[in-house]
């Protein structure tokens, strides 16, 4: 938690170069460290986290300049390869109820259609990238989701909630990206990553 504490106060009030790059790794990295310190039923399981989990340091890295083409589509697919990981996470042998995923399939795709609306204009080359990660969180959504009566209350609660909070600071920093600056911005997309990784 301070070392996230830390990296907002670098992000909002130093320079990026050379401070960010030092304070941004260290968050992922001290997660890394809690990650293999945890123990697992299953130790495929915590390797693919600790996989995903990399791959999302190494697109953090890159994405911290957003405004370089070939950084910003790297860490695209850095962040798409990690949310593969996590939906291979979620994934399981249990059946469920089609009846019950159709209205969040429905609400996920909505939001999506509601941020393309604004950022389509602007997307240009980054359109297949952008849409390719959009459809990729929507999967680990879904697969997330469907977890309810797999995992205990706890677990299925706390990652609905982790996902709901990384989804608004996502389409926030889309906003910011590809649509327009808006007040608060930066402090908006670090509160809320504050609150995913409580």
């Amino acid at each position: 938690m301070l070392v996230l504490l830390i990296d907002i106060y670098v992000k909002l009030y130093l320079p990026i170069v050379p401070y960010r790059y030092i304070s941004k790794p260290f968050v992922l990295l001290s997660l890394m460290v809690l990650v293999g310190y945890c123990d697992y039923k299953n130790p495929k399981s915590k390797q693919l986290l600790l996989l995903a989990l990399t791959t999302f340091l190494i697109g953090d890295i890159l994405i911290i300049n957003h405004l370089n083409p070939v950084n910003f589509a790297l860490s695209m697919l850095l962040f798409v390869a990690g949310k593969l990981l996590y939906s291979i996470l979620f994934t399981h042998k249990e059946d469920f109820k089609i009846k019950r995923l159709i209205p969040f399939f429905v609400f996920c795709v909505l939001v999506i259609a509601f941020v393309f609306n604004f950022i389509y204009p602007r997307l240009g080359n980054y359109f297949i990238p952008v849409t390719l990660y959009f459809i990729i969180t929507l999967i680990m959504s879904l697969f997330a989701y469907i977890r309810y009566g797999i995992v205990s209350k706890k677990s299925y609660t706390m990652v609905m909630l982790g996902i709901s909070v990384f989804l608004i600071s996502e389409i926030i920093m889309v906003f910011k990206t590809f649509y327009d600056v808006f007040p608060y911005q930066d402090f908006l997309i670090m509160f809320f990553m504050v609150l995913d990784n409580i």
